[in-house]
């Protein structure tokens, strides 16, 4: 695609596309019957100086990021019914000229993605591309939160907004943490006992209050973005290189103009993980020794803190990496990183990168792999230890 200042004089290329002949994609045949999903979310953004589009489907959790000229071509293509006038319309709004092959390109990859579809046909939800992550995360998704959160409106406005988060969010986390010191030597030993599975049940125990955390944890997601006005509609859980995580569909908050909204929603599960340690640790505290429940609140509490470690983990799909993309303002940093270094390994050119972006994506490749190793690893230590301690019977 090549782009010039947009007119209503065509260039003389424009002839030389005009002649050339359509290809056999079925693309063709839907101009003039193409439209925008009727969900479909569009936001205009700016990063670093660059203006792109983010478009996508909440229901569908699949987001596009578009260049404005790219835009301009999508509108076009909704819009023509013949490739003249699609020409036409993208070259007067953008400036662009498109070949056929380029536009079937193009339109194959909206229709794929579920953005656009035909009017003829009602839509249909796209199919995932399997990949090799597939072998090492396994997703089950449980429920659409929608209703809870149009229920709970009122309350997650409140507890989102900055006042709550230093009025009471930092100092009940003050107030927890110099608990949980001054008392260190039962909190280390239950932290011993727990996770080396020394005591009755102890793998109920984990998994059940982690079940719990993670629950509370997505919904922590799933809030902030709602409070911010970005859609959810998906809640579930996964299995990651052996370990059991949580994971709640925010891809809408892709349509955030803020980049410190965007960064709010991947901490808003920590936001509401950390709150709910901190709430467990306060009613151990407040309970007399050898009650049960004092022990029980320990074990959450423990369980709520040590889990928070992971999901920092920058090199894996979890919030610390969603963070660290955000934060530097680079989509798809993962992929792309892996993409740059497999190019390098083989020796293809690969894309295009200024310096910085090469050493960045080099150095967040090789660490990627060794720290996604390391977690493979102690997914396969614990459940060795499971496996071997007789917990199971």
């Amino acid at each position: 695609m090549q782009q010039f200042e947009p007119s209503h004089t065509m260039p003389p290329l424009a002839e030389a596309l005009l002649a050339q002949p359509l290809g056999p994609e079925p693309v063709w045949s839907m101009l003039g019957h193409l439209a925008w999903h009727p969900e479909c979310l569009v936001s205009d953004l700016s990063q670093g100086g660059e203006r792109f589009v983010i478009a996508g489907v909440a229901r569908y959790g699949t987001y596009l990021r578009f260049s404005v000229a790219d835009h301009a071509l999508a509108e076009a293509l909704v819009k023509a019914t013949d490739y003249p006038e699609l020409l036409t319309g993208a070259w007067q709004s953008a400036g662009c000229l498109v070949a056929p092959s380029q536009v079937a390109v193009f339109a194959t990859r909206l229709l794929e993605s579920g953005l656009i579809y035909d009017r003829r046909k009602p839509p249909q939800r796209p199919r995932p591309a399997r990949t090799w992550r597939d072998a090492v995360q396994w997703k089950v998704p449980l429920w659409d939160p929608t209703p809870l959160l149009d229920f709970l409106a009122p309350v997650l406005r409140s507890t989102s907004r900055a006042g709550f988060l230093w009025g009471v969010w930092v100092p009940l986390l003050v107030l927890a943490t110099v608990l949980v010191f001054g008392a260190w030597g039962e909190v280390s030993g239950e932290i011993t006992r727990l996770f080396g599975l020394k005591e009755p049940y102890a793998l109920a125990w984990i998994y059940g209050l982690l079940f719990l955390t993670l629950a509370l944890h997505e919904f922590g997601h799933a809030a902030v973005c709602y409070a911010l006005g970005a859609p959810v509609r998906q809640i579930g859980v996964m299995l990651y290189m052996g370990m059991p995580f949580g994971y709640c569909d925010v891809s809408a908050a892709h349509l955030l103009p803020r980049k410190r909204d965007r960064i709010a929603v991947s901490l808003g599960g920590l936001y509401y993980q950390m709150g709910l340690g901190a709430l467990a640790v306060l009613v151990w505290a407040a309970i007399p020794s050898g009650e049960p429940a004092r022990a029980i609140a320990l074990k959450l509490a423990i369980v709520a803190s040590t889990s928070i470690v992971f999901d920092l983990n920058p090199f894996a799909k979890l919030d610390g990496y969603y963070v660290l993309a955000d934060w530097l303002g680079i989509p798809n940093l993962r992929d792309r990183s892996f993409a740059y270094l497999h190019a390098r390994l083989r020796r293809e050119p690969g894309e295009r990168l200024a310096p910085g972006e090469r050493r960045l994506f080099l150095g967040y490749a090789i660490l990627g792999c060794l720290a996604s190793a390391g977690l493979l690893v102690l997914g396969v230590l614990w459940w060795r230890r499971v496996l071997t301690s007789g917990v199971l019977g």
